[in-house]
């Protein structure tokens, strides 16, 4: 990766701010020849028993989602009872904005660093998609929500009640 001279600059002030804010177990190493770097990153999931746990893991800038996501996987459930339907995916969360899915090629590293640029505070959330979440807003209002193909099956259900109702107004 060939960055610039005012490219590397920036990069070096960016991981010179996250640092000073940082415990030294969260700091990020600076770029070598390669303009490679490494940090340790916290990773969040929530059990069934809705409790949170958190894993700290070393990842360079490379590393992108879609190998961190098996990697996670591993580690919150290392006895595999748990991966037999399951469809993960990683979050960036922040508590004034709320959250959005990081896409397969993102880099969590990168991701991260720049919430020192914005004032964030941020946390990454490992979530089985598969399942329904339900997620407590700065409003204190409680939402639930569901996988895409859950809402994708209930608008086909409605979709089908609404055909119905029309066939059976039509028909009379």
């Amino acid at each position: 990766m060939g960055l610039s001279n005012f490219e590397h600059k920036d990069l070096m002030r960016r991981i010179k701010e996250w640092n000073t804010t940082r415990l030294d177990l969260f700091k990020i190493s600076e770029p070598n020849k390669r303009n490679e770097f490494s940090g340790v990153v916290r990773f969040f999931f929530r059990g069934d028993d809705g409790k949170y746990q958190s894993k700290c893991i070393r990842i360079t800038n490379t590393a992108t989602a879609r190998h961190l996501v098996n990697v996670l996987v591993e580690k919150f459930h290392p006895d595999l009872r748990m991966l037999t339907a399951g469809r993960y995916a990683i979050y960036e969360y922040h508590a004034n904005s709320g959250e959005r899915r990081l896409s397969a090629d993102e880099a969590p590293l990168l991701v991260q660093l720049n919430w020192t640029a914005e004032n964030q505070e941020g946390r990454f959330i490992l979530r089985d998609e598969s399942k329904p979440q339900t997620i407590t807003r700065l409003n204190n209002k409680v939402f639930c929500y569901y996988p895409y193909y859950y809402c994708l099956n209930k608008v086909y259900t409605l979709f089908i009640y609404y055909l119905v109702f029309i066939y059976l107004v039509l028909s009379k």
